[in-house]
């Protein structure tokens, strides 16, 4: 790492490439470093006709999962309506995930999710401000840029030179027209203070950016778009963000959307809309009929906005508070482990250290290899639960013999890799722990006993 930047600052050319220049590869790390967030920011678009307030959103990031609460403005006004009347109250709000996203207003009980890649939902990655001349927001930092050069230029060439210490980055369009320019400070952790869209020899748009450093990286904290004429029309501020601290959460679930235990979950993998679902937590569902059978057994309590929904009580609602939720989460998760039986890698764990008679140390590592095949199994099936619950689903209602063999035969291949991270990776591992004395007796307990003895 040491050594890419002092390559960097030492970098200084005026000669075009296809190749990414190294300035702008550091201007995607540096906003790739904001891994946790949680930002309360605003945009006021002041050319507008209409409202020219200030539209406040909370974001959360963790890594690649974002979650947007649009707050709306001061006065109210969450949304508009094709009539172009204002809608009050009813903050939606969205989660994207990995596997889908959850869309969610915050003064209702009614939850959708959609399943599949969530690449078709734009949300708002606020620590991609200011990346673009345009106001871009709907990609990650490291798909901003690159998605932007590919709608608008196709194939390009690189040009960079330094200017007054700042490294000016040119993205020249194929049809020679059309170019874009960064300048790029290293002094602001190799953030760009300004982007540019040129036409010929006309400056189209511009976006100017401040930075702030906050716990040892450089946010951006307002972000003022140009239009040819100089005026500026529109304004991105962000009022408070804290970042990358130990206490913001790791994941996102739909508790971070204020999304409750005993809410309606309408699941939808277009164009089929699923079975109504009910919300259990940490991201679960349960088909109604199940759900409303454990809350009669006592087995599940509804959350507050449920029972005030039930009650014909108007919904509460209220923007949650990030780190409580990661603690209830985190309690939850504890207390699900903590009931639950041994699962086969525990129980063969156990008994490969009582068969061998492992030492203290031996034990320790035992375990520390136990639950490092156990997070690479979790991640695996974090990702795939979906299409398991679905292929579970289609065994339970299978039509025939034939429909049911084929679903069976889907949860298999789906749960192939959980085995070979077994076989090839927890089981040899824990056999290299042994001594030669340890191996020496184990083959002697395996071989059968002579007749007689």
């Amino acid at each position: 790492m040491c050594v890419f930047w002092l390559v960097l600052c030492a970098f200084s050319v005026d000669n075009q490439t296809a190749e990414k220049p190294l300035a702008l590869q550091a201007f995607e790390q540096a906003r790739q470093a904001i891994a946790f967030a949680d930002v309360h920011w605003s945009q006021c678009l002041p050319l507008r006709e209409s409202n020219t307030e200030e539209w406040h959103v909370r974001s959360l990031i963790a890594r690649d999962e974002v979650a947007v609460m649009i707050l709306g403005t001061p006065s109210g006004i969450t949304a508009w309506r094709e009539d172009k009347t204002p809608i009050l109250n009813s903050p939606p709000a969205f989660l994207k995930e990995d596997d889908g996203w959850w869309d969610y207003r915050m003064d209702q009980t009614d939850v959708y999710r959609y399943e599949g890649h969530p690449s078709t939902l734009s949300l708002a990655n606020v620590h991609s401000m200011g990346m673009t001349p345009f106001i871009s927001l709907g990609h990650p930092p490291e798909e901003a840029i690159e998605d932007m050069l590919s709608k608008r230029c196709g194939p390009v060439r690189y040009r960079e030179e330094v200017v007054d210490g700042l490294h000016r980055v040119e993205a020249q369009c194929e049809n020679e027209d059309t170019r874009f320019v960064w300048y790029i400070d290293p002094d602001l952790g190799w953030n760009a203070t300004r982007a540019e869209y040129w036409y010929g020899d006309s400056l189209q748009y511009e976006t100017l950016t401040e930075y702030e450093e906050i716990n040892g990286v450089f946010f951006p904290v307002s972000s003022a778009h140009i239009n040819a004429d100089g005026d500026m029309y529109a304004l991105q501020t962000v009022h408070e963000a804290e970042v990358n601290t130990p206490e913001l959460p790791r994941d996102l679930v739909p508790e971070h959307i204020g999304i409750e235990t005993g809410m309606f979950v309408f699941v939808q993998n277009n164009p089929e809309v699923k079975t109504q679902h009910n919300y259990v937590g940490d991201g679960k569902t349960l088909p109604a009929k199940e759900f409303w059978e454990k809350v009669r057994k006592g087995e599940i309590e509804l959350g507050p906005k449920t029972q005030a929904d039930l009650a014909g009580r108007p919904v509460p609602h209220s923007v949650p508070d990030p780190k409580e939720v990661r603690r209830q989460i985190e309690e939850l998760r504890k207390r699900t482990f903590q009931e639950r039986a041994l699962d086969e890698w525990e129980k063969y764990t156990l008994a490969f250290i009582r068969r061998h008679e492992l030492d203290d140390e031996q034990q320790q590592k035992a375990m520390q290899i136990l639950r490092m095949c156990q997070l690479e199994r979790d991640h695996y099936l974090r990702g795939k639960r979906r299409k398991l619950e679905a292929a579970e689903a289609e065994v339970k209602n299978a039509a025939d013999q034939r429909a049911r063999q084929q679903a069976e035969e889907k949860i298999q291949t789906l749960r192939a890799p959980i085995g070979r991270i077994f076989e090839n990776k927890l089981k040899p591992r824990l056999d290299r722990l042994l001594t030669r004395a340890q191996r020496k007796q184990a083959a002697q307990t395996s071989q059968p006993s002579a007749p007689g003895d």
